[in-house]
């Protein structure tokens, strides 16, 4: 188990009961204004405006990767070395190209990945 140092339990204890005092204020408060349904509705919508904020934060927080690579593949299902436009900055400029080679080239494959240094190379697109 994760041993935490004395000041940071203390802090922690301090702004959890502070927490749960202010839910008990606010409890006893609304219930003498609302009803029982009207408080189940309230507490359904703040769980949905905190569930909406808890995802945004989180899509914020989601690395996009800085440049995509498109790949060639021939026929036989090689890495063609074909001399197009090969790495791009930009996911829709990358799918774009994409499409005009695929339309200009119908028997080549193409595939969109980024290969970012932290992970492994990853498939946004395929075209056959």
């Amino acid at each position: 188990m994760l041993q935490l140092k004395q000041p940071f339990r203390i802090v922690l204890l301090a702004i959890s009961s502070s927490v749960i005092a202010v839910f008990l204020y606010a409890y006893k408060w609304l219930a003498g204004t609302f009803s029982i349904k009207d408080l189940a509705l309230i507490a359904a919508m703040f769980a949905v405006l905190l569930f909406m904020v808890f995802m945004i934060w989180n899509l914020r927080t989601v690395k996009r990767p800085d440049n995509y690579i498109l790949e060639i593949y021939n026929t036989l299902g090689e890495e063609d070395d074909v001399n197009f436009r090969k790495e791009f900055k930009n996911y829709d400029v990358a799918v774009s190209y994409m499409q005009m080679y695929r339309k200009m080239y119908p028997h080549y494959r193409f595939v969109l990945v980024s290969n970012s240094e932290n992970s492994k190379k990853t498939v946004h697109k395929w075209l056959e």
